[in-house]
């Protein structure tokens, strides 16, 4: 990154100074409020000319000589909705000798750039009211931010899809039995009104299961199309018992080929967290498909999955625990790791994703071994919101 030091004077210093004491004398304590309602004073106490520069800040702000700089208003190196520089008097207001922020810049030719700026207001054995400057050019560096967070998205993607095809034989069973319902009731239908006397109050009864069957069919597709969608984060505020209904609903067909046992435990119905729950339930559903599928290439008798949810503190915590073989030891401290596997058909990107899904809601995820019997517990803690309501349900399958 290149980096320009600019030393700059405020205009009319003993001025401003003036007029920082007068206003601390009203009573004036909110400057930003301040400047903001009074545009002419705005002006006066954000401006200043630049006295000086370095080779780099000419290269940097499109220029060939220090000539093109020296005397003009600093504003000028500022997109003029960039607040740096009411942010900056307020802070010189408020006495602080240093600031910094992230700032939009302008070229001589007009095109802008991130930087980030950092002044010294007041410069130690330095002449009264010379400010000291330095611009950061971040442009490369948001680029390649932006850029992995698009390799980000991609990979949540790409997984969200295998989870998918992972999932066939569970979405087709959930749909096979919306779909054979409404035939069966459309058939019945027909035949109660082909009748020499029609049985209206028949028909109507299995109309109404073909339209509660499609509606349970709809709904299947909409989990689907939410689970392959590329879409933005979506945080609302949701119950924790839905999240896990939803996400056991998405295997629960794999459960039962693989004669699983399965329980839910959540104790309290009405806690709520603010989450995008198309990710949050792939990171479950994703933890239950491993799960699964570590007890079918373990042959583990009498295989058996729980979900159990408490709330500690201002968070909430999700375990999911099998009573497989367990994580390897050496494999504890890697499992979050991007492209490491222990299955040869694995691409070491479902833990990894899950990890950065759960991070990004200000969470946390762990993987450990059980230590009342073997097995495995993965760990998801996500921040909570109060609630006042407090009850039990028995989930259990």
């Amino acid at each position: 990154m290149q980096i320009s030091t600019i030393a700059f004077v405020v205009v009319d210093a003993r001025e401003r100074s003036r007029k920082a004491d007068e206003l601390r004398k009203n009573g004036v304590e909110d400057f930003k409020a301040y400047l903001s309602e009074r545009p002419a004073d705005l002006a006066a106490l954000t401006s200043a000319v630049l006295l000086d520069l370095n080779d780099a800040a000419v290269e940097m702000f499109g220029g060939t000589d220090k000539s093109e700089f020296i005397g003009s208003p600093t504003h000028r190196f500022f997109d003029p909705l960039c607040p740096v520089l009411k942010n900056v008097s307020a802070a010189y207001f408020d006495g602080k000798h240093e600031y910094h922020e992230q700032a939009r810049s302008i070229r001589l030719d007009g095109s802008g750039f991130d930087t980030i700026f950092a002044a010294v207001m007041r410069v130690p054995n330095g002449p009264h009211g010379v400010w000291l400057a330095a611009f950061i050019d971040i442009t490369e560096e948001l680029k390649r931010r932006a850029a992995l967070d698009g390799l980000k998205e991609e990979l949540a993607h790409f997984s969200r899809i295998s989870m998918l095809g992972e999932m066939s034989a569970s979405v087709a069973h959930e749909l096979g039995q919306p779909l054979s319902s409404i035939s069966i009731s459309a058939m019945a239908a027909t035949r109660f009104l082909e009748r020499e006397v029609p049985d209206v109050a028949a028909a109507l009864d299995a109309i109404t299961r073909i339209s509660s069957q499609a509606g349970r069919a709809r709904d299947v597709m909409d989990r689907i199309r939410g689970m392959a969608a590329r879409r933005v984060t979506n945080a609302v505020t949701v119950p924790v018992v839905d999240l896990v209904r939803e996400s056991m609903q998405f295997i629960r067909h794999e459960l039962e080929r693989g004669k699983i046992t399965w329980s839910v435990d959540i104790p309290d119905l009405q806690k709520h967290i603010q989450v995008d729950p198309i990710q949050i339930q792939q990171v479950l559903v994703n933890l239950l498909l491993n799960a699964v599928q570590i007890l079918k290439d373990s042959q583990t008798r009498r295989p058996a999955i729980q979900v159990a949810g408490h709330h500690h503190s201002d968070c909430y915590v999700l375990e999911i625990k099998d009573n497989g073989p367990g994580l390897p030891a050496e494999s504890i401290s890697r499992i979050f790791d991007s492209f490491y596997t222990s299955r040869p058909e694995g691409l070491g990107l479902g833990l990894s994703i899950c990890k950065t899904l759960v991070e990004a809601h200000g969470g946390t995820i762990v993987g450990l071994n059980r230590t009342d019997q073997p097995g495995a517990i993965f760990r998801v803690t996500l921040p909570v919101l109060p609630t006042a309501h407090h009850r039990s349900e028995d989930l259990t399958a």
